[in-house]
């Protein structure tokens, strides 16, 4: 892409001649003087494009993410597509709930409401901490990361002196040669036959230790009613139980 940057418009003749750019998904919208890179009028500039992806698991795992995008889908294509956008909505209808104006700090776009006067904040901590509490991590999130080169070219077209001629130009080329793709994916800890086979030898353990014992009680249970039941058979027919004697010695 070709850019003009017509340096002749500029009011300050000593102010630089400059463009912001941001590559973003098309879904998302990304402030480029926040999230983008400064190009310079005569250069020449190389995007290369990578990207970085992240699934997550939804409640009752740790991640607890939000699809975004299946509600995205079912209200027709509206609506927050990641956390951040979540948390600029949410203060955006916080906001409208309370009849007051949108301020410059807001930025979820699209909307029609009334926007604050320049300086003007109506967002408090309390929304921040609210909005930030009931938005979730996306289940699938994909951030691209640009790496940029900068060159200086020169323009055989521009006379000598002719400063503006050779700041007119930016020069800009998105390239997806050196794309690398890094995905996080989040996983179950157990399956569901592992998950079956742990609660399953849990519970052979403890019904194994759990027979042991009961069969152990049982047989003290029943030599503590036997033996008084056989002394008193023994001494109705007349012969007591006998007894081993045993020697001792005493040295």
């Amino acid at each position: 892409m070709v850019l003009a940057s017509f340096p002749e418009e500029y009011f300050y003749h000593s102010d630089p001649v400059i463009m912001y750019a941001a590559v973003h998904d098309r879904k998302h919208l990304v402030d480029p003087y926040t999230k983008g890179i400064i190009m310079k009028g005569g250069y020449r500039y190389t995007a290369f494009v990578s990207m970085k992806e992240e699934l997550r698991l939804p409640y009752p795992y740790g991640s607890n993410c939000m699809d975004y995008l299946k509600e995205w889908r079912k209200n027709n294509g509206t609506g927050p597509l990641n956390e951040l956008a979540c948390i600029e909505y949410c203060k955006l209808r916080k906001l409208k709930f309370n009849n007051e104006c949108i301020d410059e700090h807001t930025w979820y776009a699209p909307h029609r409401e009334t926007l604050c006067n320049i300086g003007q904040e109506r967002v408090t901590d309390k929304i921040i901490k609210e909005c930030s509490m009931e938005c979730k991590p996306a289940c699938q999130e994909q951030k691209y990361e640009i790496d940029y080169d900068e060159v200086e070219f020169e323009s055989r077209l521009c006379d000598v002196g002719e400063e503006n001629c050779k700041l007119s130009s930016i020069y800009l080329r998105v390239s997806f040669r050196k794309f690398i793709l890094s995905r996080r994916i989040f996983q179950p800890k157990y399956n569901s036959i592992e998950l079956f086979s742990y609660i399953g030898g849990y519970m052979g353990m403890w019904l194994g230790i759990n027979l042991v014992s009961i069969f152990d009680l049982s047989e003290s249970i029943f030599l503590l009613f036997h033996f008084p039941f056989k002394r008193k058979k023994a001494q109705r027919s007349g012969i007591e139980p006998q007894h081993r004697h045993v020697k001792k010695h005493v040295f």
